[in-house]
C-alpha cells in the first residue's frame, strides 16, 4: 500500500478568546515556520500557563484543508 504524503506543521495551544472549539477556551494555531511558532508560543499562555511549539505530522489532505499545503 502507498502511504500519503505528509506534511510537517508547528501547533501551539494557548489561551484564546470565547470559549473555542472544546469548550475550554484554548485554541489550536497552526504554523509552517519553526521560528514563528516558537514566537507566538513565548508570547502565549494555555490554561494560563506557558505553552510550548510541538511539531506534527500531518497528511497532506489535512493540511491542504487547513491552508498549510
Amino acid at each position: 500500500m502507498r502511504r500519503a504524503k505528509t506534511i510537517m506543521v508547528w501547533e501551539v495551544l494557548a489561551d484564546g478568546p470565547g470559549s473555542g472549539p472544546a469548550g475550554d477556551g484554548t485554541h489550536v494555531r497552526r504554523f509552517r515556520s519553526e521560528r514563528e511558532a516558537h514566537t507566538f508560543a513565548a508570547q502565549s499562555t494555555c490554561y494560563g500557563r506557558p505553552t510550548e511549539a510541538r511539531l506534527a505530522e500531518v497528511p497532506r489532505r489535512i493540511a491542504e484543508r487547513w491552508g498549510m499545503a
